[in-house]
Order: C-alpha cells, then structure tokens, then sequence
C-alpha cells in the first residue's frame, strides 16, 4: 500500500484530520463528552505544531500530531488510524515520520501515552526504541503508559 504522509495545513487534510481525531476521541476517551470533542476538533491545528494525515490516494487512512512539552522536548498526540487501514502500517509510517519532524525541530526526546489496552501501538512503540517511563502528565483517556525516546540521527531509530 503506498502512504503518503502530507501535512494538515490545507482545507481537506484539515478536514480529514479533524474527523480522524473526532473519531480517536470517540472512540477512546473515557474523560470526554461529544460536546468536549468537538471543542478540541474545531481548535485543531492549535495547539499542535504539527499535525499531520496519512493519506492513500484521496483516502485519509490516519493521523498523528507533535505537541512542544519544552523547547527539546516533544509529545505524540491524536496517534489515530482508522479501524480498516489497521495492520498495514499506517501508524509506523506516521509515527516514524514524526519522529524524523522531531528531530529536524531541535527535540532530543519524544514522549507519548497510550492506553494499557492499545497493544499493537506498545508494541509499535516499543520496536522504535520508546521505552515506558512514570507518567509526566495527567492522564486524558483512560489507563494509560507512557513512553519516551531519545532523539537523534533518524537512521537509528530501532537502535536506541
């Protein structure tokens, strides 16, 4: 499958985005009404600095947004692909891309949560080199790990 990974920075991916992480939210919040979603999906981009979809010709297949926790540091928010795109790497394609955006910023470590049950994403995750940390913020969903990886040349991304 080819995956093209383009920026919500035009009407349609931002579109595309806001539905994917409308249905993220939906899906697996514990701690948000609709009425909250959708405060949260019409600030998008905010307060992201990035936000990017994955995209198979003109089907928005899932997204992923880069959150500034302190100026070397970064945090994967919104990881979202849609339940039929799941198993074709979609999320790897994503999440490695932001790692790259990442270290291209100046970020020497990425940090992310993920829900206890979201097994595929930890093994993801952990197979990119994130290892589990005590959390550094409050949860938002539900149980949730959290993980983070040092940044560095992309090419050793497994290697750390």
């Amino acid at each position: 499958m080819t995956i093209e990974i383009r920026g919500a920075d035009d009407p349609a991916s931002l579109a595309a985005a806001r539905a994917l992480i409308r249905a993220h939210i939906l899906a697996h919040s514990t701690a948000h009404d609709a009425e909250a979603a959708e405060r949260i999906v019409e600030a998008l981009p905010a307060p992201y600095v990035a936000l990017w979809v994955a995209w198979r010709g003109d089907e928005a297949l899932g997204c992923v947004a880069l959150h500034a926790l302190a100026p070397d540091t970064a945090e994967l928010k919104r990881m979202y692909v849609r339940p039929e795109a799941r198993g074709r790497g979609v999320a790897r394609r994503l999440t490695e891309h932001a790692i790259a955006e990442a270290t291209a910023r100046g970020c020497v470590r990425l940090r992310l949560g993920t829900l206890t049950t979201m097994h595929a994403a930890q093994r993801l995750y952990l197979s990119l080199g994130f290892a589990r940390i005590a959390p550094y913020r409050p949860v938002e969903f539900g149980e949730t790990w959290f993980y983070e990886r040092a940044l560095g040349d992309p090419a050793d991304g497994a290697r750390r």
